[in-house]
């Protein structure tokens, strides 16, 4: 089973995307957080496997290098690449970006190369 916290800062899709996600087989939603500020509070204490976050355009500026040091591995959903997001998530090994309109077979395969990457790093 994948535990997973879920990021984001609208209300309704971060409780969809947890419906969507509680539907899928081996994922759990474990915990949740609606910025990145209190992302940052929720993960780090805690031994998620993977972080599914979708955050605004300026809160996810600020919180996506914050989140990389937490070392769990990221799926970023993204309505497009602005500003310097790609910078940000290039050459990280942890980070699986899923660029809008979501598919929940996109989002489960970024969730299992996450996984998959943070499993291969600590064996």
């Amino acid at each position: 089973m994948i535990s997973v916290c879920v990021v984001d800062d609208q209300t309704l899709l971060r409780q969809g995307l947890c419906s969507l996600l509680a539907c899928l087989p081996d994922v759990q939603v474990v915990g949740e957080a609606q910025d990145g500020e209190e992302a940052l509070t929720v993960i780090a204490p805690t031994d998620y496997d993977v972080a599914v976050v979708r955050l605004a355009d300026v809160d996810g500026a600020r919180a996506v290098p914050a989140l990389l040091t937490c070392r769990i591995p990221t799926v970023l959903l993204v309505s497009s690449f602005r500003g310097n997001l790609p910078d940000q998530v290039a050459n990280r090994p942890t980070i699986a970006v899923v660029v809008e309109p979501w598919h929940h077979t996109e989002i489960t395969l970024a969730i299992a190369h996450a996984r998959g990457i943070q499993r291969r790093a600590t064996t």
